[in-house]
């Protein structure tokens, strides 16, 4: 993890400048970050958490809606750089796998995140998920937007188009996570944004409801 950690501090000053730039794995960077606001519908006011901050590029289009911008990274040199462009933010530097940490009170009316789960585990997913729940306003929102493929085959096909790029990372793969998700409690479902990733939208089912799983709702065309 400090290993990973010192990663990201050094790629902080020249993130900007590269990210969304390659074919894979952060094909359409800035259409996934823009779907996610317009799927939060987030408004004026709102107490908004950036789980994975990093440079603030999330955090940017929550705040131009006039809300109340978190955020929280294991990168303090990501943080130097989101600070400087939102300086009215509560911005922690933590980990989450390392538990909550007691400096992000409250509860939020949307939980978003932006490539940042493919470097948990499943079982790290799932508790750091568990951990954002318990977080959320009530009819508060909760969106996770990654490197994600629908079915196993598509994830096997990018692996061999996309060996250049590839990384061994936790990739999600909605055929076989949104049932993960069910069987934890929670209703989701996986909304394709491009050949490589999508957003997943999960919410804690309520008291007596039957689950709800729906992969590949509100697709766009995937790019080749």
């Amino acid at each position: 993890m400090n290993d990973r950690r010192k990663l990201f501090d050094d790629q902080a000053d020249r993130y900007d400048g590269f990210v969304g730039s390659g074919p894979f794995p952060l094909a359409e960077y800035d259409e996934m970050l823009d779907r996610l606001v317009r799927m939060a519908a987030v408004e004026p006011g709102e107490r908004v958490l950036d789980v994975g901050v990093g440079t603030g590029n999330l955090s940017q289009r929550i705040h131009a809606r006039g809300c109340e911008i978190w955020g929280i990274d294991f990168s303090p040199r990501m943080l130097d750089r989101a600070r400087s462009k939102l300086p009215t933010a509560h911005l922690v530097c933590a980990d989450l796998l390392d538990g909550w940490p007691p400096e992000v009170s409250g509860t939020f009316d949307a939980i978003l995140s932006a490539y940042v789960f493919h470097e948990f585990d499943t079982a790290g997913k799932l508790r750091v998920i568990a951990q954002l729940s318990e977080h959320l306003a009530g009819g508060g929102r909760l969106l996770i937007g990654d490197v994600a493929f629908e079915t196993g085959a598509e994830l096997s096909a990018a692996r061999q188009t996309y060996a250049k790029w590839w990384e061994d990372e936790d990739y999600w793969v909605a055929e076989r996570d949104l049932p993960r998700l069910t069987e934890r409690g929670f209703d989701a479902s996986f909304h394709r944004v491009s050949f490589s990733g999508g957003i997943f939208r999960i919410a804690p089912r309520r008291s007596g409801a039957s689950p709800e799983t729906d992969c590949g709702v509100d697709r766009s065309p995937p790019n080749p």
